[in-house]
C-alpha cells in the first residue's frame, strides 16, 4: 500500500539530522524571547544580524518562509558591514530554511558559500558541520554519490580537528547513503566502526545512537526480529539529554515496524508515544507527522472490521487526526499536506463519499504538481482526469444515485474532454520533442566546438612547458658558467695572496679589511646566482667590491672611479653579474698589458619612462687595436663573460616577451683618439 511504503520511506531523513533537529527544536523554546530582543534591537549592526541569523536557525522546522526572511535580512546586513562570519552565519542558517522548503537548489547554493567563507576564517568545525549538510541535501534530492562523498569530506574533516563526536555523527550518516543503494554490509560495518569509536572516546550519546542506526538497519533490510529486539531493548534506554528525541524515535520505527506487520493496534500504541514525546520537545515537524501515521493506522483499521459502527468509528478518529494536520497551517510542509489529502480521500472513499474524495484527490494534486517533475506531473494530470467515471463505475452507492440517462451523459462528456486533453497532450510532445531535437544538435555541436578548442590548448600548453623547461635547463647552465667566470680560480688566488702578503708585512688592519670584503664578495656572488633578478644596489656592491680587490693586487697601476645617475635606484632590478664581465675584461685587455696600469669609469644613468639602465665602462688602456694584436698572448686566460651575457639576456627576453636582449647594435665598442676603449650597454631592467 502507498501509505505503508511512505512511512519506511520517512524512515532515512528522520535521524540524517537526528542531532540539528534536537538543537532547532529547543530552539523553539527561545523564539519568543529572540524576537523580543530583536524588536527592542532595531540599528543594522553585527547584533541585529547575529540575532537574526539565530532566530532563522531556530525557525527551520517551525516556519521556514520567515526562516528565510531573517536570515536573508541579516546576510544584507553583514554584508554591509563587511562582516564575513555574520554573512556565513546567515547563509548557514538559510540554507537550512530552504531545505526544509524543498529548495534544494537554493540550499545548496547558500551551503557551499558559506563554506567558503568559513574556510577563510579558519572555522575548520563549521565547514565540516556544512560538509554533511550538503550531504543530507544531496540525499534528499537522489543524489547519492555526492552524498556520500559530502558525508566522507565532513568525516574526514570532523577527525582531522578531533572532533569525534562529529566524526562518529557523519560516519552514521554516510551508512545512511549506503542503505538507501541497499548496501546494508557496507552500512553495517560503517554503523559498527562509529559504536567502536564511541566506546573509545567515551561518548554515550553516539554510542546510543550507532545502536539505534543498527535497529534502523535491521528494519530497512528486512530483519525484523533483529530490529524489534533492539528497539524493544532501547525504547526504556536512558538518553540523557536527547532521551525525549530519541525515545520517540525508537516508538516511531517500532510503530512502522508493526505496520509492515498489519499490526496496527499495537503500532498504534508505539505511535501515541511517540507523538506524546515529541509535543515535550515541541518538535513540531514530527508531531504532524505522527498524527498523518495516527490517521493512517485508524484508516487501516477501519478496513480490517465489517461492523459499521466500528468501522466509522475508527474513520471519524482518523478525520480528526488529519485535520489535526491541516490546521496546524505554519508548521506543514507541501509533503505532509498532500499525504493529508491522501488520507482523507481514502477515508472518504472507504465511506462512499466519491464527491468529496474527488475533492480531496484535487487538493493533493494541486501540491503534487508543485513538488513533482514534468513527468510525474503529466502522470497526475491523466489519474485527475480518469478518476471520477473511473470510481463512479466501480462504486454502486454511486451508480445508485443518478439514472441512466444521466450517467450516459456523464460519460459522453468526459470521453470528449478526455480526446481534447489527449489532443492537446499530443500536440505540446511533438513540440516539446522538436524543441528537444534542435537542443541536443546545438549542445552537440557546441560540445565538439568546446572539445577541438581544449585539444588545441591542451597542445599549446604542452608546448609552453617544454619551452619553459628547455629554458629553465639553458639559464641554469649559463648561470652556473657565469658564476664560474666570476669565481675563476686565478681571481681567488690572487685576493688571497695579496692578503697574505700584508699580514707578512704585519698590517693587520688593512689584511682584515681586505679579507672582510673578499668574504662579502664571495657572499654576494653565491647569494645572486641564484636569484632571476637582483637590486642595482646589490650589482654596485659587488662592482665596488670587485674593483677594491683588484686595486689591492695592481697598486698604483690600477684606479677607478663610479658614477651614478640613478633617482630610482630602489625601483631598479635586472639579471646578476651582467656588468662585471664588462669591468674585468677592461682590466684584462686595456690595462694589465699597459706597463703603468690605468685608469677605469663606470657610469651608469637611468631612463625611468623608457625603463633603460644605460652603462657606460671606460678605460685609458691599450685600446681595441692594440689588445686584438695581442690576442695570442691573451690565450691563455680568454674572456668568455660577454658571450656568456648576451646569451643570458636573450633567453630571457624569449621568456618575457620582452627586449631583454643586447643586440650588437646595442653594445658599442669604440676605439678612443686618446687610446682606451668605451663600452655602452642598454640594458632593460624589470
Amino acid at each position: 500500500m502507498k501509505w505503508i511504503a511512505l512511512c519506511v520511506a520517512k524512515l532515512l531523513p528522520l535521524l540524517l539530522l537526528a542531532s540539528g533537529s534536537w538543537a532547532q527544536e529547543e530552539g523553539g523554546r527561545l523564539a519568543d524571547s529572540l524576537h523580543r530582543l530583536i524588536q527592542q534591537h532595531p540599528q543594522k549592526d553585527t547584533t541585529r544580524a547575529l540575532l537574526l541569523a539565530k532566530q532563522s536557525f531556530y525557525s527551520y522546522s517551525i516556519d521556514a518562509s520567515a526562516g528565510v526572511r531573517e536570515a536573508t535580512e541579516a546576510l544584507t546586513i553583514s554584508d554591509s558591514l563587511h562582516w564575513i562570519k555574520g554573512a556565513a552565519i546567515a547563509l548557514q542558517s538559510r540554507g537550512a530554511c530552504y531545505w526544509s522548503l524543498s529548495n534544494y537548489k537554493a540550499s545548496v547554493d547558500d551551503y557551499l558559500r558559506s563554506i567558503q567563507l568559513y574556510k577563510a576564517l579558519g572555522m575548520d568545525n563549521l565547514v565540516a558541520q556544512n560538509l554533511i549538510s550538503l550531504g543530507t541535501v544531496s540525499q534528499a534530492i537522489g543524489d547519492i554519490s555526492s552524498a556520500k562523498a559530502y558525508y566522507t569530506n565532513g568525516a574526514d574533516a570532523f577527525k582531522k580537528i578531533k572532533n569525534y563526536q562529529g566524526f562518529i555523527g557523519a560516519l552514521y550518516d554516510l551508512s545512511y547513503a549506503h542503505m538507501s543503494l541497499q548496501q546494508y554490509d557496507t552500512a553495517k560495518s560503517i554503523i559498527e566502526y562509529g559504536i567502536r569509536n564511541a566506546l573509545e572516546h567515551r561518548i554515550p550519546r553516539e554510542f546510543v545512537s550507532g545502536k539505534i542506526n543498527l535497529a534502523e538497519l535491521f528494519v530497512t533490510s528486512n530483519q525484523f526480529n533483529f530490529g524489534k529486539a533492539l528497539l524493544d531493548s532501547l525504547v526504556n534506554e536512558k538518553f540523557g539529554i536527547l532521551e525525549p528525541y530519541r525515545a520517540a524515535f525508537c516508538n516511531d520505527m517500532l510503530s512502522n515496524l508493526l505496520t509492515t506487520q498489519k499490526d496496527y493496534k499495537q503500532a498504534l500504541v508505539y505511535r501515541t508515544r511517540a507523538i506524546n514525546l515529541y509535543k515535550q520537545i515541541k518538535h513540531y515537524g514530527q508531531i504532524n507527522e505522527s498524527h498523518l501515521q495516527i490517521g493512517n493506522l485508524y484508516y487501516l483499521l477501519s478496513k480490517k472490521t465489517f461492523i459499521q459502527p466500528e468501522r466509522e468509528y475508527y474513520l471519524k478518529k482518523a478525520e480528526k487526526q488529519i485535520y489535526q494536520v491541516i490546521r496546524n497551517g505554519r508548521e506543514n510542509t507541501l509533503h505532509e499536506l498532500e499525504n493529508a489529502y491522501y488520507v482523507l480521500q481514502m477515508v472518504n472513499e472507504a465511506r462512499g463519499n466519491f464527491k468529496q474524495a474527488y475533492h480531496y484527490q484535487s487538493l493533493s494534486k494541486q501540491i503534487s504538481d508543485s513538488i513533482f517533475s514534468k513527468a510525474n506531473q503529466r502522470e497526475a494530470v491523466a489519474r485527475s482526469v480518469g478518476y471520477v467515471y473511473q470510481r463512479s463505475k466501480d462504486s454502486l452507492a454511486f451508480a445508485s444515485q443518478v439514472t441512466q440517462l444521466q450517467l450516459t451523459t456523464y460519460f459522453n462528456k468526459k470521453l470528449v474532454e478526455d480526446y481534447q486533453k489527449r489532443q492537446t497532450i499530443l500536440y505540446f510532445l511533438i513540440g516539446a520533442g522538436i524543441l528537444l531535437t534542435l537542443m541536443i544538435i546545438l549542445l552537440y555541436q557546441r560540445n565538439l566546438s568546446n572539445t577541438q578548442l581544449n585539444n588545441k590548448l591542451t597542445q599549446q600548453s604542452l608546448l609552453q612547458k617544454i619551452q619553459e623547461a628547455d629554458f629553465e635547463h639553458k639559464m641554469n647552465e649559463l648561470s652556473s658558467r657565469a658564476l664560474q667566470t666570476q669565481m675563476n680560480p686565478h681571481f681567488i688566488f690572487n685576493c688571497l695572496n695579496g692578503i697574505r702578503l700584508l699580514i707578512e708585512q704585519n698590517d693587520s688592519s688593512l689584511a682584515s679589511t681586505y679579507l672582510i670584503k673578499f668574504s662579502r664578495l664571495i657572499r654576494l656572488i653565491l647569494e645572486s646566482s641564484s636569484k632571476e633578478f637582483v637590486s642595482i644596489t646589490d650589482e654596485i656592491d659587488s662592482l665596488n667590491l670587485y674593483l677594491e680587490l683588484e686595486k689591492l693586487r695592481f697598486k698604483e697601476k690600477l684606479s677607478f672611479v663610479m658614477k651614478l645617475d640613478l633617482p630610482n635606484q630602489h625601483d631598479i632590478y635586472l639579471p646578476p653579474m651582467l656588468i662585471q664581465p664588462f669591468v674585468e675584461n677592461a682590466i684584462w685587455h686595456g690595462l694589465m698589458p699597459k706597463p703603468n696600469g690605468g685608469n677605469v669609469s663606470i657610469q651608469m644613468k637611468s631612463d625611468p619612462i623608457n625603463r633603460i639602465l644605460i652603462v657606460k665602462v671606460e678605460d685609458d688602456g691599450i685600446g681595441m687595436k692594440e689588445s686584438k694584436s695581442q690576442k695570442k698572448e691573451n690565450e691563455a686566460r680568454p674572456s668568455r663573460g660577454m658571450s656568456l651575457t648576451s646569451d643570458r639576456l636573450k633567453l630571457l627576453g624569449n621568456k618575457f616577451k620582452r627586449s631583454w636582449s643586447i643586440n650588437h647594435s646595442n653594445i658599442e665598442m669604440d676605439a678612443m683618439k686618446s687610446g682606451g676603449t668605451l663600452v655602452t650597454i642598454n640594458i632593460p631592467y624589470k
